[in-house]
């Protein structure tokens, strides 16, 4: 996991942390304009949403949601024709992702509840940078 934060984080002088001493890239906007994402990217991140907007609260079975989450977000890798400083702003926002899908496995209902709940808030920022 420090092996992926740290290959995102050379060169780049903004890092974000997820509250639990990891370390990400932020992600910058193109002099002031949202990134032009690929529509299979965007797709994903839409099945990510849905997912997670269609996760009920009561006896969720976090590893079984962390499972759909994670193939949409190896999809979003796998169907990225993303080029240049936009694919990098692209993987500084998945970063966060990966972390979040691997803690949401957690045996601990707490930390993967928070983990689901700092994914959620994460994925909706898309629109933000991305286009």
């Amino acid at each position: 996991m420090l092996l992926v934060a740290a290959l995102f984080s050379c060169n780049h002088k903004h890092d974000v942390s997820d509250g639990h001493g990891v370390q990400f890239v932020e992600v910058e906007l193109n002099e002031g304009q949202k990134w032009d994402a690929n529509p299979e990217t965007t797709q994903g991140i839409r099945n990510i949403q849905a997912q997670i907007a269609g996760a009920g609260s009561e006896s969720l079975d976090y590893p079984a949601l962390a499972e759909a989450l994670e193939k949409e977000y190896k999809d979003i890798i796998k169907n990225c024709t993303m080029k240049g400083e936009a694919h990098r702003q692209l993987h500084h926002y998945l970063a966060p992702v990966h972390h979040y899908l691997q803690q949401i496995k957690s045996e601990d209902q707490e930390e993967a509840h928070e983990a689901l709940s700092a994914l959620k808030a994460h994925i909706e920022k898309y629109d933000v940078y991305f286009k």
